[in-house]
Parts: structure tokens; C-alpha cells; sequence
């Protein structure tokens, strides 16, 4: 396999979340010291910006609930200290610009051209199924939450084809692994000092590895490898991550042909694997 660096993406902010849609990625930054959140998208494959450094009218507390059909939908927090959501926007990557608000609804999940969402009551909760470009209420449910949970499990089933071609990292468990590719990682463990958990996917006889190591002072680097299975050749080897003071989980994926790296928690590194 031969590895090449096709693009890179960075606004020196950290990158906080990367969500992926059809052939777009939206990645969200956050500006923690001047309490302000950015949201950008770029063509998945050319690393072409569609939108750059959006913001909502509330700059730091808010969030996304889905990207699907090129429509984002956040939320806003119901307390700055608590997690819980409220209102949903729906912003179009078309017009460039929000198609509707609503404020007396929480998201659940979306399905196709419906959002599912609620209205909490003082002790009960009402769903609603909405349609997905208005924001008009299509079906009520009332407090049926069997049939909305229901609907939930079979939307689970059916995303499968619509993650096809995505490896994401999985811990490291001996049991669930080939006995070459546990050969490997142990190779990794008795030469380094590895601390925390091992992150790793398989694609096409050649295994990826995240790992951190123990620097002076008790801080930590975050490694990348890709690795020939079979060979055990170092393909690339990338540091991630220096002088940090806790582990960073989910620092890559893969779709189709390319390898997608945060570096530094400030830039998106993207490679293709021919």
C-alpha cells in the first residue's frame, strides 16, 4: 500500500468533532478562550471548503445533532454547565441559510426526510415526527414512546449501507483479534512504553494503530502507525499528539481510500491510500 498526503485543514482552533455525509465532512472547532464555536464543511475527497467558519446567532453553546442531505441540525444547551438540549435549527448548505427553528422541540433522531423530536411536558414527553426540510409537524404520536423506540431500533438497522465503505478505530481485546495482528501489537508493547488503550482497524492486509507512550513528567505522545500485516513494515508513522496530559481517543477513520488524521487536536490531516 502506498500512503500520500492529499490535503490538510486547520484554522488553528481545536477541532472538537468530525462528522461525515454522503461525499461532505463538517468538522465543528471551538475557540474555548473566546467562548465561540466555528463550523465549516469541505468535499470529503478534495478537501474543497462548501462552507467556512459558520456561526449561529449563539456563538459558543451550541451543537450539532445531524448532517444528512445537506441540511445541519443543532441545538442549543438548556443551561451553559448542563448538557441537556433544547430547539432545533436546520441550516441548508443549498441556500446558505437556516430553513426553520424550532424552540419547543428537542431532536431525538432523524430518519430519511423525517425528524423525530419531543416536547417535554412537566412529567411526560410528546413526540412528533417532522418534516425535515419545513419543520412542519407531519405525524403526532403522542406519548407512544414504544412506537418511537420502535422506529429508532429499525433506523439502526437500516444504517449499515450508509456507513459502508467507514473503518473506525476499535479498543484493542486480544480475544477479538487475528493471533499476526496480536503479534504485531505486542511487538509494539515490548518495544514501547504503551499507556492507556490501544486503538486500532484493519483494512486490506494493512492494520492501523493509535497509541500513547509516556513521556518525562508523566505526560504522554499519541502515535500512528500503519502497519503491512503481513511483512510487519512500518507503511507510516505519524506523532499525533506531544506533552499531553490525558489520552486522546478517535484520532482517525478511514472511508473508502482515505485516511483521515487529527494532528496537534488543531488540524485535520487527510491521505490517500492507493
Amino acid at each position: 500500500m502506498k500512503v500520500k498526503k492529499k490535503y490538510s485543514f486547520t484554522n488553528n482552533r481545536t477541532i472538537w468533532r468530525l462528522l461525515p455525509s454522503a461525499d461532505k465532512l463538517l468538522i465543528e472547532e471551538r475557540d474555548d478562550g473566546n467562548k465561540q464555536v466555528f463550523f465549516s464543511v469541505i468535499n470529503i475527497g478534495t478537501g474543497k471548503k462548501i462552507l467556512s467558519e459558520f456561526q449561529l446567532d449563539e456563538k459558543f453553546w451550541v451543537g450539532i445533532e445531524a448532517f444528512e442531505n445537506d441540511i445541519i441540525f443543532f441545538h442549543r444547551f438548556i443551561k451553559p454547565d448542563m448538557p441537556g438540549h433544547f430547539g432545533i435549527t436546520a441550516y441548508s448548505l443549498d441556500a446558505k441559510d437556516i430553513l426553520w427553528n424550532r424552540e419547543d422541540l428537542v431532536f431525538l433522531f432523524l430518519a430519511g426526510e423525517h425528524v423525530f423530536a419531543f416536547r417535554q411536558n412537566f412529567d411526560s414527553r410528546d413526540f412528533f415526527s417532522l418534516n425535515a426540510s419545513t419543520g412542519n409537524i407531519v405525524k403526532e404520536y403522542g406519548e407512544d414512546i414504544k412506537e418511537i423506540n420502535r422506529l429508532r431500533e429499525k433506523l439502526l438497522s437500516d444504517q449499515y449501507e450508509k456507513f459502508k465503505g467507514y473503518f473506525f478505530p476499535e479498543i484493542y481485546v486480544p480475544a477479538r483479534i487475528s493471533a499476526r495482528t496480536e503479534e504485531l501489537i505486542n511487538d509494539k508493547k515490548k518495544n514501547e512504553i504503551i499507556s492507556g488503550s490501544i486503538e486500532y482497524a484493519e483494512k486490506e492486509g494493512v492494520l492501523f494503530l493509535s497509541y500513547h507512550t509516556i513521556e518525562d513528567e508523566g505526560k504522554f505522545k499519541n502515535n500512528f502507525n500503519i502497519i503491512d500485516i503481513n511483512s510487519g513494515k512500518i507503511i507510516l508513522e505519524v506523532l499525533l499528539n506531544r506533552g499531553i496530559t490525558s489520552y486522546i481517543p478517535d484520532s482517525f477513520f478511514v472511508k473508502d481510500d482515505l485516511l483521515f488524521l487529527i494532528r496537534d487536536k488543531i488540524e485535520l490531516e487527510v491521505y490517500s491510500l492507493g
